[in-house]
């Protein structure tokens, strides 16, 4: 997104923890990016809340100098801080709760949701120029959390891969793995963590087998707290951990080489807004098998996908589908890359981004205590 921004002119930053990344940054000393500028602050205990007083300083000497702020998630100490100085100092900022607000997560840590909401998160949501939130569904849950702030709804993006790019990919996982060298591949691409449905995966694979006994499971991303050993623990009690391949972190071309020579790619979450992972796969001509609370109604109104029920009976009757028939994995997944290409890339998506900013900065409402517009639930 910050890339698309600033190809557009925007003088971009990004100020954020190193959180995970303790060994690779250096801190407090900005990079070069991209055609942006990157800022690394060091957390402090309580980690778990991203605590950061440097970040603070930083922010309360420097806020000033920013037209505009765009806040990324929520119930964490980075977006109390920034919304406060902003506020303090009379920057219209924007807040995007990344699925926070859905009940799924709501039900989370609710007593103490519901006491921090109290003391600080409404606050910080009611007084923003906006809340972003990327799709309609989301913004309804929203709406259930008493928000009082205007509504602008804007999708993420991805990146226009080029075909000739993908193809001079195709074959490369399969070589890192020659265990797959004439099998189906069912590929997860995200959080190994508990709301990304990866048991009803497992519940269905162990169904898909029985049918496509070729077919093989590629779990891709980072283990959140250990969750890896309970699906490889229930994938050995059912006979398939040797059909199935954890494949750790991939980026840049690893990436991309396991979508290009993967045959599905299943999203089971029982929370998703609109899901990055989802889109890489479809722009590179995979087809899709997701859950109801995968909020991206365009897979099926294009064809690009079947949506479950989110049975694992009805997840593993929609991979067999598509395993056994040739033809329609190959429409899907056209119909679903040609989709990213003509609504989802970044271009499209930063100009929605760069109108919602413009439009903002223009209010004439917007004081020192924050915006006070008409609300709304379209794009500016």
């Amino acid at each position: 997104m910050c890339t698309a921004l600033a190809a557009k002119g925007l003088d971009v930053t990004i100020f954020t923890t190193n959180f995970g990344r303790e060994k690779e940054v250096l801190l407090e000393c900005p990079y070069d990016y991209q055609g942006f500028h990157v800022h690394y602050f060091p957390l402090s205990k309580p980690r778990r809340y991203f605590y950061s007083p440097i970040l603070a300083q930083t922010l309360k000497r420097c806020i000033t100098q920013f037209d505009i702020v765009h806040i990324h998630g929520i119930w964490l100490y980075p977006t109390a801080i920034a919304a406060y100085y902003c506020r303090k100092h009379g920057i219209p900022y924007l807040i995007r709760p990344r699925g926070n607000l859905e009940p799924y997560a709501l039900h989370q840590k609710v007593i103490k949701k519901k006491i921090y909401g109290w003391l600080i998160e409404r606050r910080n949501l009611n007084n923003a120029a906006a809340i972003h939130f990327l799709n309609e569904k989301e913004a309804e849950g929203g709406t259930q959390f008493g928000l009082q702030a205007p509504i602008v709804i804007i999708p993420n993006g991805t990146d226009p891969l080029d075909e000739r790019k993908l193809q001079s990919l195709r074959g490369r996982f399969r070589l890192r793995y020659p265990e797959l060298s004439g099998k189906q591949i069912i590929l997860f691409l995200g959080r190994i963590n508990p709301i990304k449905g990866l048991d009803r995966l497992c519940e269905a694979f162990v169904k898909v087998v029985e049918t496509v006994p070729q077919s093989r499971l590629v779990l891709v991303g980072p283990d959140n707290g250990g969750f890896s050993n309970q699906l490889k623990h229930l994938l050995k009690k059912e006979g398939l951990i040797n059909y199935t391949i954890f494949a750790g972190t991939l980026v840049g071309e690893d990436k991309l080489a396991a979508l290009v020579d993967s045959d599905v790619f299943c999203l089971p979450s029982y929370q998703e807004g609109h899901s990055i992972a989802l889109m890489e796969a479809m722009v590179c001509g995979l087809p899709a098998i997701v859950t109801p609370e995968v909020k991206f109604h365009d897979l099926e109104k294009y064809s690009a996908g079947i949506r479950t029920s989110g049975s694992g009976e009805d997840i593993a009757t929609g991979i067999i589908a598509l395993l056994q028939n040739r033809e329609m994995r190959k429409q899907m997944g056209l119909q679903a890359r040609t989709l990213i290409l003509s609504k989802y890339t970044w271009d499209k998506v930063s100009e929605e981004i760069v109108k919602t900013y413009e439009h903002i900065l223009q209010s004439k409402t917007y004081g020192r205590w924050g915006f006070r517009g008409t609300r709304s639930t379209a794009n500016p």
